[in-house]
């Protein structure tokens, strides 16, 4: 064979490997990318944080400032604090991994974790025995549950626990169905919006979280000469803090901690567990949980 013959010969059988190299390359630039794309809280030097939206931005804001401060300075990392537009957001950025450390209602922590695997870290005391309300006007003639029939009545978030979930679970145990019962049923979208809606005549009947209007009453958000909590629910257990389950080796303990020592932090201390609505923070296990989620089940609501 001439030297040109075989040059060529040579060539075409590189030529026709070419492409096989290529995507050979290209596979494994992308598995590259991928494990180079995945979250690594701490190695960046930020955690990603996201709360429930209970109520609007701003308030919501500036009800977390002091403890993510304080997290900041505990765990050596920035924290990047995140308020979604709403509760479906919370969970998908959760289970899509663009956010860390969440703190989500009983509801969506369930959802979480049959979806992801979130873990629970901490909840507040009051988590362990929470409440929701139904509220109505100060001058409402309202009594008892069942003089919500042909009424307007609203919930919150569809995927809030104490402003939709466990009011509903409670109504259908007293024999209201909303659906069929009420004159009107809506979704307010959040507890504060709930309260309004009901302190300006807009509806009959809301239900909402116990804390939240609360807090709104003593800073006279809402005013308790027009608006009244006319009934309240049996206790469950709801908020939790949940992180990520490839960080729980890493950061699960140091975060706990952080939560746990909060009641030991003096007027600090204090006034952040003041603005959460809680006096102590408590180390969270999945089967505290098991109740809300067998409702949710029961009631086909777990999806």
């Amino acid at each position: 064979m001439k030297a040109e013959s075989r040059f060529f010969t040579a060539f075409d059988r590189g030529a026709r490997m070419l492409p096989w190299l290529t995507l050979v390359f290209l596979s494994l630039a992308a598995a590259a990318c991928s494990q180079g794309d995945k979250p690594q809280p701490g190695i960046s030097g930020v955690l990603r944080v996201a709360v429930l939206p209970t109520q609007n931005k701003q308030a919501m804001q500036e009800r977390y400032a002091g403890l993510m401060v304080y997290l900041t300075e505990k765990l050596g990392l920035r924290i990047k604090l995140e308020v979604p537009d709403d509760y479906d957001r919370l969970l998908s950025g959760f289970t899509s991994h663009e956010i860390d450390l969440a703190l989500f209602g009983g509801a969506t922590f369930v959802m979480a974790n049959r979806r992801s695997g979130a873990v629970p870290i901490v909840f507040r005391d009051v988590d362990s025995v929470f409440r929701s309300v139904i509220l109505v006007r100060r001058d409402s003639s309202f009594t008892n549950l069942s003089d919500l029939k042909g009424k307007t009545f609203t919930f919150g978030s569809r995927l809030s626990t104490s402003g939709h979930f466990m009011p509903r679970y409670f109504l259908l145990g007293a024999g209201l169905e909303p659906e069929r019962d009420f004159a009107e049923v809506r979704y307010s979208g959040a507890h504060d919006k709930t309260a309004l809606a009901v302190q300006n005549g807009e509806v009959f009947a809301g239900a909402a979280d116990s804390v939240v209007i609360g807090q709104m009453l003593e800073k006279g958000e809402v005013s308790a000469e027009k608006l009244r909590i006319a009934w309240s629910s049996p206790s469950y257990p709801d908020y939790v803090w949940a992180l990520q389950p490839d960080f729980v080796e890493r950061f699960a303990e140091p975060i706990r901690n952080a939560f746990l020592a909060l009641s030991r932090a003096g007027t600090r201390g204090e006034e952040i567990l003041k603005n959460m609505g809680a006096a102590y923070y408590l180390p969270a296990n999945l089967q505290d949980w098991d109740m809300l989620k067998d409702i949710m089940q029961k009631q086909k609501m777990l999806d």
